[in-house]
């Protein structure tokens, strides 16, 4: 992994083989970032999506064999008691041409991975919440 500071955030780059949500959160909890927002784009493999179908209440997760084109990688940087916990969705793209989308659980990085970090002062905080079983933002607070 390699960053570089800029005038509204952090840029990373992540390499080869790197695990996108691990490293995002590693990366995170080491600078202290416990509120922001996330932008991406690069090429992944290894990929596990998930729906949230609330009928049910779980996530429904499919694994994606292959290598994709990263579209897009949008998300937010909270805090779920004292873990960072980054919630990314991604779009991909095929060699077809054929685009999936979901709630991003794991990938690894196929070629590179460039993510835009915006980080927030303060923290926002999960919580539990009874009508979905998930834990949903639910407050903020000043570090």
């Amino acid at each position: 992994m390699k960053k570089f500071k800029v005038k509204n955030g952090i840029f990373l780059i992540l390499e080869v083989g790197e695990e996108v949500v691990k490293s995002i959160t590693d990366f995170c909890a080491k600078e202290g970032i416990f509120a922001g927002m996330l932008q991406g784009i690069g090429s992944l493999t290894n990929i596990e999506l998930g729906y949230f179908d609330l009928k049910e209440k779980q996530y429904k997760k499919k694994r994606i064999k292959g290598v994709y084109e990263l579209l897009s990688l949008s998300g937010n940087l909270s805090q779920k008691d004292d873990e960072i916990m980054p919630h990314i969705h991604v779009i991909v793209g095929n060699n077809n041409y054929d685009t999936r989308g979901g709630h991003l659980f794991s990938a690894k990085v196929a070629v590179t991975c460039e993510i835009f970090i915006m980080p927030s002062k303060g923290r926002l905080i999960r919580k539990f919440d009874k009508k979905t079983d998930l834990f949903l933002i639910k407050e903020s607070a000043d570090i």
